[in-house]
Order: C-alpha cells, then structure tokens, then sequence
C-alpha cells in the first residue's frame, strides 16, 4: 500500500510557499487605505487556507460530517469576503474561484472511505492543492488591485 504522507506535505509545502510568497510581495510600506484592505483580506484568506488544509490533512474517515460543517463554514467567511470585495471585479472573481474550490474539497471530503488504508492519494492531493492555488489567486488579484 502506498503511502499518503509524502503527497500530503509537498502539498502542504507548496501550498505554505504560494500563500508567504503572496504575503511578502505584499508587505511594502504603502499605508493607504487599498493596502490595509488586501491585508486584512490575505490575512483571512491564508486562514481559511490554513484550516482547509489541515482539514484535509487530517483523519477524516472518523469525522467527515464535523470536517464538513466546518468546510460550511470556511464557505460563509469566503462569501462574506466576496461581499466586501463586490466593487473589484477581479477579486470578487478569484474568491469565487476560493470558494468553488472550497465546495470541491467539501467534496472530496464526502467521498474518503471510512478505511483509511484505502485513501485515494491523489484525489486529496488535488483538493489541497487546487485550493491552495485558489487562495493564491486571490492574493495575487489583490496585490495588482494597488
């Protein structure tokens, strides 16, 4: 039986690069109003990230119905940020991709046999993996807003 562990830190790794990259390009010294904002939004989206990933990290064979509600809800802090990004086309566009991606790994989450031996690897690298790439979507739809 092949082993999951390798898969899920590269893709944790990747995931960690992609989002400190997003957030060091944006840490200049410029204070408007725009910055702050993309902070704060950063901010949010590599905690939701965060979450998501050690969600899917984890063991879910024993708690998928707790992992989803929990993915619910990584969804309502999406949509409420896409509420306050309305007036930036390219934002709100990329936390809708955020999002999607979201409702993929809830997804996923759905499919994981309660087995853990018979994981599918691959499938929970892409989720990982494909809202990691989302989150880093947003950062940079963000950082060319300034």
């Amino acid at each position: 039986m092949k082993t999951t562990r390798p898969a899920i830190v590269a893709a944790l790794a990747v995931s960690a690069a992609l989002l400190f990259t997003g957030c060091a390009s944006g840490s200049s010294s410029d204070s408007t109003a725009s910055a702050q904002n993309c902070d704060t939004l950063r901010s949010e989206v590599r905690d939701i990230n965060n979450g998501a990933q050690n969600t899917l990290a984890g063991d879910l064979s024993a708690g998928q119905a707790d992992a989803k509600t929990y993915f619910d809800g990584l969804g309502d802090r999406v949509d409420t940020l896409s509420d306050d990004w309305d007036d930036n086309k390219d934002v709100e566009k990329a936390l809708e991709g955020f999002s999607d991606a979201l409702d993929a790994g809830e997804d996923y989450i759905e499919t994981v046999p309660t087995d853990p031996e018979q994981l599918d690897a691959d499938a929970q690298t892409k989720a990982m993996t494909d809202i990691s790439d989302a989150a880093a979507a947003v950062n940079d739809a963000c950082s060319a807003k300034k």
